[in-house]
């Protein structure tokens, strides 16, 4: 496996990339590096998923609209 088929696959599937994918981590510094940052950044979107929002913040954003739009 080369390190353009080793990206393509983690970023189809960045949880699983397959024992010929493992084994070229553990070989190539730069495709390691990759992973680790592509890891880092999924589990940065679903942390971002469950930040909890103000109460009445749909509400504020409503009437923001609506003064906007006359």
């Amino acid at each position: 496996m080369n390190c353009l088929e080793f990206r393509r696959l983690n970023l189809i599937e960045p949880q699983d990339s397959g024992q010929i994918g493992a084994e070229h981590q553990l070989t190539c510094h730069a495709c390691a590096k990759f992973k680790a940052h592509l890891l880092h950044q999924n589990q940065l979107i679903r942390e971002a998923a469950f930040i909890e929002v103000p109460e009445g913040f749909a509400a504020r954003i409503m009437l923001n609209q609506s003064l906007h739009s006359e």
